[in-house]
């Protein structure tokens, strides 16, 4: 974990790393919620491939569930504790 972290400072932009990681993580998370998308749907979603509004609809939700932690992550490098306006910031953030 450590040679990972080390690997991810020496990279200019770590989250092209990152991202199918946390697309992972969002498609999971969101799928104990009932949406019905896959890693795969999410990843050629964002490469333009056009699904129906049901589908696109669960994909949006994951694409903002990554978002949310990207922002958290922001936030919580600015102040190292989470308090309700942190919440309500990233919440407005969120597009729907």
């Amino acid at each position: 974990l450590s040679q990972y972290n080390g690997l991810l400072k020496g990279i200019v932009n770590p989250h092209i790393l990152l991202s199918p990681l946390t697309i992972q993580e969002a498609t999971l998370s969101s799928n104990i919620e009932g949406t019905q998308a896959t890693m795969s749907e999410v990843l050629e979603s964002e490469a333009g491939k056009k699904y129906d509004a049901d589908k696109q609809k669960d994909i949006r939700e994951i694409i903002n569930y990554r978002n949310a932690m990207f922002q958290a992550e922001e936030l919580l490098k600015e102040r190292p504790f989470i308090h309700l306006n942190m919440i309500q910031k990233t919440r407005c953030i969120i597009v729907i």
